[in-house]
Formats: C-alpha cells, structure tokens, sequence
C-alpha cells in the first residue's frame, strides 16, 4: 500500500482513517508530508495510544459529522470485516472523499474475497487494479 500513496500528490491532501484505533502505518509512514490527517472510531479508548493524526472524532462510520466532499483520501485497515452494516459504511466512505479521491482498504481475507467489496460499491469498470474505488 506504500507505493499506492506515493502515486498521489501528498503534500496537499487531507486523509481520513476510517476506524483508526490505535494508529496507521501508512499515515504514520507519510505523516510529514500530508497536509491534514483525521481519524474516526466509535470507540475511545482504542485511540488513546494515536499520535499520528491532527483530530480523532469519536462517532458512527455509518453517520460520520463530516461534510460531503470533505477528503481526497480515505483509508480504512482492518475494519471492513468487522462492520454491521458494510454498505451503508462505504456509502459514507463515498459521500466523504472529494471528486476523483481515492479509498484505500485492507482486510486479512486476501484478494479474492477482498474484491467482492469493490464490487459492492461500484461497478467493476470503475475500479483500477491498484483498488482505488472511482465514481461510476
């Protein structure tokens, strides 16, 4: 996932952690040079140990108090699988990255099962091979 960041222009995006518990590698890796890092969880004593971000929100990935439109990059480790309700999270996913952001996840069931999330929130002509989810 690294070298996926690296593609995109750093130093002026605003990232959002979906579900970002204690910390994130990939943020935390590129922390210098992104421009603005927020965290969301529903719980809060999983972010008590997070220093990597600028604000951590405690609140629903299914309601987040974000506005529409609101960040270029999304990332979101180890959490999907363990989400309620998945569509409605992504749907909110979607409505928060910004036009042409990109939404970064991973999950510990590899590839194949992995891909049946893109699939859920966008048709498969709309998604890239390195897992950046665009509008339809």
């Amino acid at each position: 996932m690294p070298k996926l960041v690296q593609s995109i222009n750093v130093m002026s995006i605003e990232i959002l952690d979906a579900g970002c518990g204690h910390g994130n590698i990939v943020v935390d890796e590129f922390r210098k040079n992104i421009k603005k890092a927020v965290g969301i969880d529903f719980n809060k004593e999983a972010t008590s140990k997070n220093v990597c971000l600028d604000e951590i929100v405690i609140g629903d990935l299914e309601k987040m108090p974000f506005s529409s439109e609101s960040f270029d990059v999304v990332l979101s480790l180890w959490v999907l699988e363990h989400l309620e309700n998945p569509l409605k999270v992504l749907s909110e996913i979607y409505r928060v990255l910004k036009p042409g952001g990109a939404f970064f996840f991973v999950t510990p069931y590899g590839a194949p099962r992995a891909s049946a999330w893109y699939h859920l929130v966008t048709p498969p002509s709309a998604v890239e091979l390195s897992g950046t989810i665009h509008p339809p």
